[in-house]
This record gives structure tokens, C-alpha cells and sequence, in this order.
């Protein structure tokens, strides 16, 4: 609808990015990206990125230590810097449900992190 002359690989590209990113989005979020790169379809895909809700430093700290509250300040700190270092290109929610897992296990919630992009 967005790109009637378009092939549809391009398609298919911005498909395999939201599952690349394991995005939940909705119609309306796409709607709006589509809008905003009405003219370049390429470029929509390529800040697909601008649709999802990726974590900051300051967020990735503030869930670790909602989920650990007993840790510290410092441990919080650690684990956002590690996996904000990292570039892993991951959502709260992606965050939420790992820490969810971990729960109780902040040290293997430190060590495993990588594995976020599963979640």
C-alpha cells in the first residue's frame, strides 16, 4: 500500500528486521514509520530501529535494579555499562523478560547477558 512499485524482497527485508529485533509492534507503529519514510522504503528499513522501544544505559540500569532491588547502586550500574557496551540492539521488553527469568539470580543475570537478544 506504502510502496505499490516497489519489489516485494523490500518486503521481505523489513519483515526478517522485525524479526531480526524481535519487535512487537503494531499496524499503527508501522503506519507511522511508513509516513515518515513515504518517499524511501529503503531507509525504512534500514531505522527500523526508530520504531522500537531499544533500552538506554539509564533503562537498562533502572530494570536491573528494579528486579534486584537488594543489589547495588554499582551492581545496576555494571550491568547496564556491560550491556549497553555490548551494542545489543534490545527492547525493554526483551530486558523485562530476561531479568523475569533470572529472577533472584542477579549474578547469572550479569554473566548471561548476552543472551539477551533471545528473550
Amino acid at each position: 500500500r506504502f510502496y505499490p512499485k516497489e519489489p516485494l524482497d523490500l518486503a521481505q527485508a523489513f519483515s526478517d528486521k522485525v524479526e531480526q529485533y524481535k519487535l512487537v509492534i503494531s499496524p499503527a507503529q508501522v503506519q507511522g514509520h511508513f509516513l515518515v519514510h513515504k518517499d524511501d522504503p529503503s531507509t525504512a528499513i534500514e531505522n527500523i530501529s526508530a520504531i522500537a522501544d531499544f533500552c538506554t544505559l539509564g533503562q537498562l540500569q533502572q530494570l536491573f535494579k528494579q528486579f534486584f532491588p537488594d543489589e547495588s547502586s554499582s551492581v545496576a550500574d555494571d550491568f547496564g555499562k556491560r550491556v549497553a557496551a555490548s551494542k545489543l540492539a534490545i527492547t525493554q521488553t526483551q530486558v523485562r523478560r530476561y531479568l523475569m527469568k533470572h529472577e533472584g539470580q542477579p549474578l547469572v543475570a550479569m554473566e548471561k547477558f548476552r543472551t539477551l537478544p533471545d528473550y
